[in-house]
């Protein structure tokens, strides 16, 4: 039983190397952020701290990590013996040198560690190859992996010659089985390569050229490499971005891929199966607990924790930003994550040249900058619908009306998707979500992109973001993180803050938005400007409870959710009442906005494909400078570019969407874009809609998408541009303007 369980510990890091190597080889060709610059001496970030703070914020990896060594010292009885490698070469350096005057008496000893040396100065000095070479070493790591279950289970005595030799030629086949990435690299880096995979058969050779048992080489290399493996596997270092999908997606790559894993797997379950013949089962209720202990902590670890979903690729920006994302992931998570998502489709309907000449995602504004504070309020499920203003004042929301009048509200604003999840990334980073699952939890979410905050932070911009929910809710806590926000304030901070989780908590998602906007309140008052921050309300999502002191006030309308609605907008107007005392207030941009609609049941204005899309996009400075009515299409993405054009930044900035006083670069027309669903886009322009299915487009005049008319070619092309643009922007992770 021992036996077993010690061969099923190596088997997955044996497989996931494999992986590694399998991934790499298809990958190599993508674009990545620099973790090559991150890591050399003159990088000016420090790295090394990442790891300590891995270990500590993944807990469930830590612990498992330090139960699979424990069991693996446990299981084959090692002692500290067991790290006989470390412990001669660390011995044999110490003789060396206090020897030193007695003349070189081992000389393949000396030649060995010298060896060593020089490697590990090469690799300081041309630390710009170091992520590279630290990769190319798990390689090395996988022959002596592979190479200890083969003598595990025929159980020959070794000859360290002829095991040496059986290395060399497996490093021998990965170099020709990579032989198209070395034929583009240089030859330095190739002998660079060369030397050092070789570090782990030096350590071989300082144990000795004599016979040892396979009990012996278990105990004294395998104690060596398992724990690099353990480190490498929790703490991979790649030169590309981990997104899962890039220009060659995994589960479009050649038949060797599958061809690969499908061999490793069987080759697990014939030696399992081998083995479980040939030893004898044990039923002790000892072995009974530790496998029970055993399951419930892989499980927890592998699903992340106890919350509600299982961590993924994004959750790596909680504890880094964009640019050291890949620090924190590995290469077999991300593929587990990506395998079974449909990527993207890369298109080429246009040369780079014509596409930038259609549709830009490349913006800068001119004259002096303007350092104005900006607070953007997002209402959770607020349809056009239900505000007076835009429909003859029948709604649910005085304030917003009165508010309007005052403010720069856009007649034609849309939603780029239906969903809460889907309106984060869209609005404070321009970027939509054009495909079948959200940006934040696709394998494109640790792209590198900008966003509202990490662009006004370098402009001395303070950030913060309001979610009355969980952290965990819809990784919005995540992804905030990730983009660049400093602080963010959820129903925890809340209620460790003073709120009363009796009074202030619904018990379904969070915060009701009356106290939460004190909390908001609050925290302005002390927050120094200039400063961007974010609020997202929540109450008027289902189920659509009150405190129970508001029960009954508002109007009530033919809907649950009217009652609402007058709720929020109730707390909204006295949340302006505050900010006015402020001195903050009147040089601050508010933007008011709805993450998406509710559905309409009743009016046909809105029940129809166009109008499940259309919201409120209201621009409202605290000194009443900014008027009107504008009737330019408009959409979320463009509420970033906005703001940035009414703050004059001058510098560019990559984003999907454009000012709302920018027209397309290609024609005199404003457009919105929505993803309907598997593969349908909706384009909104000024002649009408089009629906773009695949290859296929159809024009219509009318919101019900009943009424085709002619289709406009220059249309087509713009939605086509689009779509190039959005598709390989996200495939090739060129989302930052220093990459597009």
């Amino acid at each position: 039983m021992t036996n077993i369980l010690f061969y099923i510990i190596n088997i997955p890091f044996i497989v996931i190397n494999n992986v590694d190597i399998e991934y790499f080889k298809f990958t190599q060709k993508r674009s990545s952020i620099d973790i090559i610059d991150l890591l050399s001496l003159g990088g000016g970030v420090d790295t090394f701290n990442f790891l300590p703070q891995y270990i500590l914020d993944y807990w469930h990896v830590t612990i498992i990590t330090i139960i699979q060594i424990f069991l693996l010292l446990k299981v084959k009885k090692f002692n500290t013996k067991g790290f006989n490698v470390i412990r001669e070469i660390l011995g044999e350096i110490g003789t060396f040198i206090r020897n030193k005057n007695k003349g070189l008496t081992n000389y393949k000893q000396i030649i060995s560690i010298l060896l060593i040396l020089i490697l590990l100065f090469i690799s300081l000095t041309l630390s710009k190859l170091l992520p590279f070479l630290l990769f190319i070493n798990l390689l090395a790591i996988t022959f002596i992996s592979i190479g200890y279950s083969i003598t595990y289970i025929l159980k020959p005595n070794l000859d360290i010659k002829k095991w040496t030799i059986f290395i060399l030629i497996g490093y021998l086949l990965i170099y020709f089985y990579l032989q198209d990435i070395w034929s583009r690299t240089d030859t330095w880096n190739v002998i660079i390569f060369l030397t050092y995979i070789s570090i782990p058969i030096l350590l071989v050779i300082l144990r000795g050229f004599n016979k040892i048992s396979y009990s012996d080489f278990n105990k004294q290399i395998t104690s060596f490499v398992i724990p690099i493996i353990l480190l490498g596997v929790s703490y991979i270092i790649l030169l590309n971005n981990l997104s899962g999908h890039q220009e060659i997606h995994i589960n479009a790559v050649s038949n060797k891929f599958v061809f690969l894993i499908s061999s490793i797997i069987i080759l697990f379950l014939t030696s399992l199966l081998i083995l479980i013949r040939l030893y004898p089962k044990q039923k002790g209720i000892k072995e009974i607990i530790i496998f029970l202990l055993s399951c419930y902590i892989i499980i927890l670890g592998a699903r992340g924790g106890t919350q509600l979903k299982p961590i993924k690729p994004i959750h790596a920006g909680i504890f880094s930003n964009t640019q050291n994302s890949a620090l924190i992931l590995n290469t077999p998570f991300c593929i587990l994550h990506s395998y079974f998502s449909k990527g993207l489709e890369k298109h080429n309907y246009f040369t780079k040249e014509e596409v930038n000449k259609i549709y830009t995602t490349t913006h800068k504004f001119e004259d002096q900058f303007q350092k104005k504070n900006i607070v953007i309020i997002i209402l959770e499920s607020f349809s056009k619908e239900y505000i007076g203003y835009y429909n003859e004042g029948n709604g649910y929301t005085p304030f917003l009306d009165s508010i309007i009048q005052h403010s720069l509200v856009m007649e034609n604003g849309y939603a780029n998707g239906v969903k809460s999840i889907e309106a984060v990334p869209s609005i404070i980073s321009s970027v939509p979500t054009l495909m079948n699952e959200p940006f934040i939890t696709s394998p494109y979410s640790t792209n590198s992109c900008n966003s509202i905050a990490s662009l006004l932070k370098k402009e001395g911009y303070s950030a913060s973001f309001f979610h009355g929910g969980a952290r965990g809710t819809m990784g919005f806590y995540s992804y905030t993180q990730k983009a660049g926000f400093n602080n963010y304030f959820g129903i925890e901070e809340f209620l460790h803050n003073g709120g009363k989780e009796e009074e202030d908590d619904d018990k379904v998602w969070g915060a009701y938005d009356g106290p939460f906007f004190k909390y908001f309140s609050e925290y302005l008052k002390k927050e120094q400007e200039p400063f961007v921050t974010t609020f997202f309300s929540i109450t008027s999502h289902p189920p659509f409870t009150l405190p129970e002191k508001f029960e009954n006030t508002f109007p009530k309308g033919n809907n649950t959710y009217h009652e609402t609605v007058g709720y929020t907008d109730q707390m909204l107007k006295e949340f302006f009442e505050r900010s006015k005392k402020e001195e903050w207030y009147k040089n601050t941009l508010f933007v008011i906005t709805a993450d998406h609609t509710s559905g309409s049941n009743s009016d046909p204005e809105y029940k129809n494909r166009v109008g499940r899309y259309s919201i409120p996009i209201i621009y409202f400075m605290g000194d009443s400078s900014l008027k009107g009515s504008n009737t330019t299409i408009t959409q979320q993405i463009d509420i970033m570019p906005t703001i940035l054009d009414m703050l004059n930044y001058n510098k560019e900035f990559f984003g999907f969407g454009k000012s709302i006083y920018e027209k397309s670069i290609s024609s005199d027309e404003s457009w919105a874009i929505s993803n309907l669903y598997y593969g349908e886009h909706l384009l909104t322009h000024e002649e009408g809609f089009l629906i773009g299915r695949e290859e296929e487009y159809t024009n219509f005049s009318d919101k019900n998408l009943k009424e085709e008319t002619k289709v406009n070619k220059d249309v087509i092309k713009l939605l086509k541009a689009i779509k190039q643009k959005y598709n390989n922007s996200l495939l090739n992770n060129k989302m930052n303007i220093n990459e597009d």
